[in-house]
């Protein structure tokens, strides 16, 4: 009513992101600019940790909603990693940096609400030997639950995963992980309907797996490079509801 506020980040047009990360304290110093019929607009943010770390970013306006929205999408490493991300946008695609503390995962977490049956597919490319571990994530909640279809994991070339409760296990595997090469783009599907999961290449099956550990509706996908040190890249990641 223009006397009474109610701010949340939620709400807002271009929000704070993630606690945590680049642009938790601030954006201001909004400049828009139209460039070949395309809004765009550059801002300044700065992070909420100690010293004046400043940026300056650009948001793009979509009329569709973009489930990798790297602004909501981080997964914080906390203090260890100055910037607190493990991913960055690059040319058109999401790239772990291999910056996470020893022991810890790189996990880029969606934020977008999905159906408990829904299938989301990837093209990764190992940028690293020790990258070859990448993997899509689906039917998550946060960090330790969560279902995997990955290339390169457990000695594999594919292979299907359920991480519940920060336990992580193989459900089924296929072929050798030496398979895996750097700099080959592998195009991969996680396909998920009730407790049957199914993990394609190239839009072919090539594993299955049953498991009925989770469930949640909705939840949330996601991408991950096991190796704290590795490095991969995702472009075209594309979700849709499994009817």
């Amino acid at each position: 009513d223009g006397v009474r506020w109610e701010l949340d980040r939620a709400d807002l047009e271009l929000d704070l992101g993630v606690a945590g990360g680049p642009e938790d304290a601030m954006i201001y110093r909004q400049f828009a600019v139209d460039h070949d019929g395309e809004q765009l607009l550059f801002y300044n943010a700065k992070n909420d940790r100690p010293g004046w770390n400043e940026t300056i970013d650009l948001a793009v306006r979509r009329d569709a909603l973009e489930i990798v929205d790297p602004a909501k999408w981080t997964t914080t490493q906390g203090p260890d990693v100055p910037s607190g991300a493990s991913f960055q946008v690059r040319d058109g695609g999401c790239e772990s940096l291999g910056n996470a503390p020893s022991g810890r995962t790189q996990v880029l977490q969606g934020n977008v609400p999905v159906p408990v049956d829904c299938a989301i597919s990837a093209s990764i490319t190992p940028l690293t030997g020790t990258g070859r571990d990448a993997a899509l994530l689906a039917r998550g909640t946060d960090r330790n639950n969560h279902y995997s279809a990955a290339i390169g994991a457990w000695g594999n070339a594919y292979a299907i995963g359920a991480v519940v409760g920060g336990q992580d296990r193989k459900l089924a595997g296929t072929g050798d992980a030496a398979e895996i090469t750097t700099g080959r783009t592998y195009r991969i599907t996680l396909r998920l309907a009730g407790p049957a999961l199914a993990l394609l290449a190239d839009g072919v099956p090539v594993l299955t797996a049953t498991d009925t550990a989770l469930a949640p509706d909705p939840s949330y996908v996601g991408l991950r490079t096991t190796d704290p040190t590795g490095r991969a890249r995702f472009t075209d990641v594309e979700v849709r509801a499994e009817r």
